[in-house]
């Protein structure tokens, strides 16, 4: 689903013509950069290693796509880059592309935290940026791979037990006083849950008022009271997003809470 990383031409001329085989090339180049140009065994092996787990797993595009990022981002953008944290600190890989600047061999980092042969879990590498070099890099991405190649991705905040339950008592034009004896039958202890289930299986609440509470919350509880973007994450596709995943679109100059209505946009800015 990630969208192709091109390889220069200079670099074809050498016979490197695969994400793979780039990715070495590059993690090589790094690594000669930092530890000088005789790579010692230990520096050699868990290079290897790593590359190993990462090709097999097929991981290598999201590696060049991410040092790309963070690279031009610093170097390129004036952004403000985070060193590196999470358990892809202990990627000595991530560490010789400049994604991270935390040294795993001397830190005795485990690249096992991150990655590890069999595991099926999506490597996830967290890049922290300045506010104002995060736009920036937004609107890179946009430039690069296509606006409707890159967004951000869509949170939908849940609307919480009592304002649901409320709300929904008032559609349903229960009288105020009933609305919050309902309520508050149900235990504290309870109300974290949806209000279907904490109805169901609260021992306090009467058998009556479960009769009268289910219907209020039958097919309504926990429902999505409004969507944003996520500030802070962003989706990159090789096709253009609305052709592979549901998308939206704000009005122009939008950038808050807003409704999302019967599915009928298609695409997200």
């Amino acid at each position: 689903m990630l969208p192709s990383f091109p390889i220069p031409e200079e670099i074809q001329a050498k016979g490197i013509l695969n994400d793979s085989d780039y990715l070495a090339f590059l993690v090589e180049k790094g690594a000669k950069g930092i530890y000088g140009d005789v790579l010692s065994d230990e520096v050699s092996d868990r290079l290897d290693f790593e590359l190993s787990v990462i090709n097999d797993s097929g991981y290598s595009r999201y590696f060049l796509i991410m040092q790309d990022i963070v690279n031009h981002a610093r170097n390129e953008l004036g952004a403000v880059v985070g060193p590196g944290r999470g358990s892809a600190a202990g990627s000595l890989v991530a560490y010789c592309l400049g994604i991270t600047k935390i040294d795993p061999l001397k830190h005795d980092l485990l690249f096992e935290r991150f990655m590890c042969p069999g595991r099926k879990a999506v490597p996830d590498i967290d890049v922290d940026f300045d506010d104002k070099g995060r736009q920036r890099v937004v609107e890179w991405l946009k430039e690069k791979y296509g606006k409707n190649n890159s967004a951000h991705i869509i949170t939908f905040s849940k609307m919480l037990p009592e304002r649901t339950f409320k709300e929904i008592a008032q559609l349903e034009k229960i009288p105020e006083g009933m609305t919050e004896k309902l309520y508050n039958a149900i235990p504290n202890e309870w109300r974290h849950l949806a209000l279907k289930t904490a109805i169901q299986f609260s021992p306090d609440v009467p058998q009556q008022q479960k009769n009268l509470l289910y219907p209020i919350t039958q097919r309504r509880d926990l429902c999505s009271h409004h969507l944003r973007p996520h500030y802070h994450r962003n989706q990159l596709s090789h096709s253009e997003n609305d052709q592979t995943l549901p998308s939206f679109t704000q009005p122009a100059g939008a950038f808050g809470s807003c409704c999302l209505k019967n599915g009928e946009n298609k695409n997200q800015s």
